[in-house]
């Protein structure tokens, strides 16, 4: 057994099973022993600070993602009321709060995105609140006021950078084997590699 000869230590505790299905059901009747003990089986995990879900959606990450960046968007709440210039307060926003919204986006990132995104909407707000208007104002003017673009710009761009990365990796690395295996996935049966 791997675990014995590397002498590593399983914590049960923290280990669980996520059997990925289109449905993103439970299957109950699957047992995954490790040694004699019984693993957990559940719908959603969270691995590196991303929420893998067995649906394969991505919609509770990026939920859980909004969620930790409007709470620090509320502890820079004292700044937003302060004498900063916008230019200051998109630093801070940049370097505090996008980065929360935008990790891990090179996986996630093919989900849908649109103004109703929780990622989306976290920016708009912060963008509102630094302009000072309603809440109701239009996103793209607020934007546009404050030179900033879309968050799902943002995403795609570092999608491409990601995946022109893996594009220079050696093809037995892991990364390109996955891509690969994907990508024939969505490919319609007469245009798949052989």
């Amino acid at each position: 057994m791997f675990c014995t000869n590397w002498k590593l230590q399983v914590n049960l505790k923290k280990t669980k099973v996520v059997i990925f299905n289109k449905a993103g059901r439970l299957f109950k009747d699957v047992n995954f022993l490790f040694g004699s003990e019984n693993i957990e089986i559940t719908s959603s995990y969270c691995y590196l600070g991303l929420t893998l879900s067995s649906s394969g959606s991505f919609s509770l990450a990026k939920k859980q993602l909004s969620q930790k960046a409007r709470k620090a968007v509320f502890s820079l709440k004292p700044l937003l009321r302060s004498s900063l210039s916008p230019k200051a307060l998109l630093r801070i926003y940049n370097a505090c709060i996008k980065s929360i919204l935008l990790y891990g986006c090179e996986v996630w990132g093919k989900d849908y995105m649109n103004d109703n995104c929780p990622i989306e909407i976290i920016q708009n707000r912060f963008c509102k609140n630094v302009l000072g208007v309603h809440r109701s104002s239009s996103n793209s003017a607020c934007r546009a006021e404050l030179g900033i673009f879309p968050v799902d710009l943002d995403v795609s761009v570092r999608i491409v950078k990601y995946w022109l990365r893996l594009r220079q990796l050696n093809y037995s690395s892991h990364p390109l084997q996955v891509d690969a295996l994907l990508s024939q996935q969505y490919l319609p049966e007469n245009s798949r590699r052989k």
